[in-house]
C-alpha cells in the first residue's frame, strides 16, 4: 500500500516498548518501522480512515538528534542523550498492520510488516522539555472529547530515553548509523487503542504540548 504513497523514509518509529511486549515477542530490544514522508503529518491534519486497516492509536514523543550516531561515535548514555536531542515533540502514531493476526504475530512477521508502520502525526516542538521529568510526566488520549487512555513516560520501558538508547545501541552493534534530523518516535505512553471507525483524536501532554488529528 506504500508503493505509491510512501515517499521517502524520514525517520523511524519504535515498537515493542513494554517488558511484557518484548517477552511475548522473544526480543531483548524494541523493533522499529519506517516513518514515510507521505505518512508524516502535522497536528490538525484530516486523514482518511479507509487508508488504514487496523488503526492502532498511540500517544508518543518524537525526537531528532543534533548529530549522527555511528559505530565510530558509540552509543550515548542518558545524560549525553539529553543534550544530543535537538528537538522533542508530542505525537500520535497511527500504527497499522497488514496481518490478520497482528495482535499475536511473531517478531519476524511484525518486522516484515514494517514494524506496524502506519501514519505519524507530530505536534509543535517543545522548547523547554529538558526541565520536564519525562518518566513521571502524564498524557491523556481523547477520542471525540472522551479520555480513553492515560499514561506516563514510564510506560515506555520505564523511560522513553531507554527505548531510544536500546535502539541506538542495536543499530550501532549492527554497523548502522542513525542520522541527525531523522524523526524518531520513541514508543507509546498509552496502551494501544485500536480504532475501528472515524473520530477526532487528541493527545494532551501538558507542558510538552498537544497534538490532534481527525480521521474522516
Amino acid at each position: 500500500m506504500f508503493a505509491g504513497t510512501g515517499g521517502e523514509i524520514v525517520g523511524f518509529k519504535i515498537g515493542g516498548t513494554t517488558e511484557a511486549g518484548l517477552q511475548r515477542l522473544g526480543l531483548n530490544c524494541p523493533f522499529t518501522g519506517p516513518i514515510f514522508s507521505a505518512r508524516r503529518h502535522r497536528s490538525g491534519a484530516r486523514l482518511r480512515r479507509d487508508q488504514l486497516i487496523v488503526c492502532i492509536v498511540e500517544a508518543e514523543v518524537g525526537v531528532t538528534l543534533t548529530r549522527d550516531v555511528t559505530p565510530h561515535s558509540g552509543v550515548p548514555n542518558r545524560g549525553e542523550l539529553l543534550y544530543l536531542i535537538d528537538a522533542l515533540c508530542p505525537a500520535i502514531e497511527l500504527a497499522d498492520s497488514r496481518l490478520a493476526d497482528w495482535s499475536s504475530a511473531a517478531a519476524a512477521a511484525v518486522v516484515a510488516d514494517l514494524g506496524f508502520a502506519g501514519a505519524w502525526v507530530q505536534g509543535e516542538p517543545c522548547a523547554d522539555w529538558r526541565g520536564i521529568d519525562l518518566i513521571d510526566h502524564a498524557v491523556s488520549l481523547q477520542v471525540d472529547g472522551e479520555v480513553l487512555r492515560r499514561g506516563t513516560g514510564a510506560t515506555v520501558l520505564g523511560d522513553p530515553l531507554r527505548s531510544l538508547q536500546l535502539v541506538l545501541a542495536d543499530r550501532v552493534a549492527r554497523g548502522e548509523s542513525v542520522r541527525a534530523g531523522q524523526w524518531i518516535s520513541t514508543g507509546s505512553w498509552t496502551a494501544p487503542l485500536p480504532l475501528p471507525g472515524k473520530g477526532r483524536l487528541h493527545a494532551d501532554f501538558g507542558a510538552l504540548g498537544s497534538v490532534h488529528v481527525e480521521l474522516v
